[in-house]
């Protein structure tokens, strides 16, 4: 008995090896294995006759079994190294062949998907080694270096209760693509400087502790917002504002401004934020715009008054330091630099002192002159 079967235009007879309940074939050369789907035991047994261009998995003489279970599943035995290979067809295509693991260690050259420029010659583990010797030896600590047995350039270290990200060469930067976000206190010990940086690079300062021990927000020649809608300042020597003839130009007197004066309108109001009851002295934003408007002002002329785009509007409630969301849909906040009202409080005080003073002296010369008749 034998088993036929087609390879291209050739057809070939297979013998069968012997009577069981599987059937057993002696494969001879030029034996496709894509075309034996029947199932049973094929045995090749030269080597030369296993050749991969006739898809056995590798040119070693070995045992083909195939199974058919509505797909129909191939194994490869070779018989000198105990190599395995298995595939499936689906669909009348052929999946390609894969080795299965053995107990044997896999070598360099026939592991799949090595890199090709990278062969096991060129490893060189020693680095490894090193940092393991090192963290070993040096405590609660880990090295980085600059070259096997180099300069230690860096290390992380622990400590029962800390955990300290150390440079020994130059600074340390974190650079993410989004925040570095900080879910407990950040305290800096011994730091003189913090500072951001602008897209071109150039320093700008944010906190300096000085060489007088004082401590300075800001930069030297950089505007320096301190936002929030509450804002405390405790000073035993009061707030300190530059005024310096050497830094100033355009100085007029405040004549222009007398009109403004007139027409600001002083009020008491409360915030209006839950639970706050405190009454408060002042102007409204807004009444003072409408006042500069009607003195031929405007707030570039006038720098008590400020307007911020905003997103939304927070402010603090002063009686429970509670941050409150306003969801009032404003877009615009109005603020008032209150120092700004001092010099022109004090020019129309003296502008009234010198008419009392006039007045009085007015006055004076009328009683004299009663007093004479």
């Amino acid at each position: 008995m034998s088993y036929k079967f087609k390879y291209g235009n050739t057809e070939i007879e297979v013998p069968k090896k012997s009577e069981s309940l599987c059937y057993q074939y002696d494969l001879g050369n030029n034996v496709n294995l894509n075309s034996l789907t029947m199932e049973g035991y094929y045995h090749q047994a030269i080597n030369a006759n296993a050749s991969t261009a006739l898809n056995y998995p590798i040119a070693e003489a070995g045992l083909l079994t195939v199974i058919k279970r509505g797909y129909i599943y191939q194994t490869y035995h070779t018989y000198c190294n105990s190599g395995f290979w298995y595939r499936s067809q689906y669909n009348g295509s052929w999946y390609p062949w894969k080795k299965s693991a053995d107990t044997n260690l896999l070598t360099w050259n026939n592991m799949s998907g090595k890199p090709t420029s990278y062969t096991p010659t060129n490893h060189n583990h020693a680095y490894a080694t090193w940092l393991g010797a090192q963290y070993a030896s040096g405590g609660d600590w880990l090295g980085f270096y600059s070259a096997y047995g180099g300069s230690r350039r860096g290390y992380l270290q622990h400590t029962a209760s800390s955990f300290y990200i150390l440079s020994e060469t130059g600074n340390i930067i974190l650079s993410p693509k989004t925040d570095v976000l900080c879910n407990a206190n950040l305290i800096l010990g011994n730091v003189n400087f913090i500072s951001g940086r602008t897209t071109s690079g150039a320093s700008v300062g944010m906190l300096v502790r000085g060489d007088d021990n004082n401590v300075y927000v800001g930069y030297y020649n950089n505007g320096t917002i301190i936002r929030g809608s509450f804002c405390k300042l405790g000073s035993a020597s009061g707030a300190t504002i530059t005024s310096d003839r050497n830094l100033k130009k355009n100085i007029t007197p405040l004549n222009d401004y007398e009109l403004f004066f007139s027409k600001l309108k002083p009020v008491s109001f409360v915030y209006d934020i839950t639970h706050h009851k405190r009454t408060h002295l002042g102007f409204i934003s807004q009444d003072v715009e409408k006042a500069l408007k009607e003195s031929s002002l405007n707030n570039e002329k006038f720098s008590g008054l400020c307007i911020d785009k905003i997103s939304n509007c927070q402010i603090y409630d002063e009686d429970s330091d509670e941050r409150i969301l306003l969801n009032k849909g404003i877009k615009e906040i109005y603020s008032l630099r209150y120092e700004e009202f001092i010099a022109l409080n004090t020019h129309m005080i003296q502008k009234q002192q010198t008419e009392i003073d006039s007045l009085k002296k007015e006055i004076q010369e009328l009683k004299e002159m009663i007093l004479s008749l």
